[in-house]
């Protein structure tokens, strides 16, 4: 071993004693740490055979509902794969373990369960655009956030990351719900409770954030186990939720086909004179 070698060996291990420190404990996987994500691999596969399943029997007018939901797990599945195997790990400059995959999940999942949302409210298709592009870069300033050099670009980035979230926020508990104030109490109850419950479970991310990447309170293994029951309940129990309910808008669209026909049974307008009545 060359004095060069020394040197990176050296640079290399304070980075690792740096973040080691920082965190409290080991920033490598212990057996909590695979066991949570192979436990995330498992769930996100069950549901996404359990929507697979339930999909089949769906109809016409709830078919997309299975089919965001079948890929939000799906993708899950493959991501939680990825780190499970080892073949996400990203090291930061400090020597911080961080897993690309979990963003990428975030990036391509979390706009599928906006549309979703989108969809419930019957919202036009720029609102949904609007949430859908705030949501990617939250999701990409909050990687830009983890991976950080210094810690003033970090904050700055966790920031930014914050001020998209705040107009998702906004349009799904104010524009959105505005959407449904004409929809059948139904369909209104069902998407008060699901964007509140989208908010709420949404906000444990930048706590987990803050926890590890921000304060070093807790370390890379404490991380999985949190993200791993903070993704069940926004994507599997969120999916659940909506499946459940399908029956709102068949409902719905059955009142609304039947409707239409009685009112145009009885409100028919008057015939236009013929050709022959009106050269006579």
């Amino acid at each position: 071993m060359n004095l060069t070698d020394l040197t990176v060996y050296s640079d290399s291990k304070h980075h690792l004693l740096w973040a080691e420190s920082m965190v409290g404990g080991s920033t490598e996987l212990n057996n909590i740490g695979n066991i949570a994500l192979w436990v995330g691999v498992l769930e996100h596969a069950f549901s996404t055979l359990g929507f697979i399943i339930l999909g089949l029997k769906a109809k016409k007018e709830t078919a997309i509902f299975y089919n965001i939901n079948i890929l939000i797990c799906a993708i899950s599945t493959y991501c939680y794969l990825l780190m499970a195997t080892r073949e996400g790990d990203y090291v930061t400059y400090h020597g911080h373990l961080q897993f690309w995959p979990r963003y990428f999940e975030f990036t391509v999942g979390t706009p599928l369960l906006l549309l979703d949302l989108g969809l419930v409210a019957n919202a036009e298709k720029s609102q949904i655009f609007f949430i859908v592009v705030c949501d990617v870069f939250m999701m990409w300033s909050g990687w830009s956030a983890a991976i950080a050099k210094t810690e003033s670009v970090k904050w700055v980035m966790f920031g930014v990351s914050c001020l998209f979230f705040a107009p998702i926020i906004s349009t799904l508990l104010g524009t959105l719900r505005k959407n449904v104030e004409s929809s059948p109490i139904a369909v209104k109850k069902l998407y008060d409770f699901l964007s509140l419950y989208t908010v709420v479970i949404w906000s444990g991310y930048p706590i987990i954030w803050l926890l590890r990447d921000g304060f070093h309170l807790i370390d890379l293994n404490t991380e999985c186990v949190m993200h791993t029951i903070i993704d069940m309940f926004a994507k599997d129990v969120f999916g659940y939720i909506l499946i459940s309910n399908h029956h709102v808008f068949e409902d719905h669209d059955t009142v609304d086909t039947v409707t239409a026909i009685v009112d145009a049974e009885h409100n028919l307008p008057p015939l236009p004179p013929s050709p022959r009545a009106i050269r006579t």
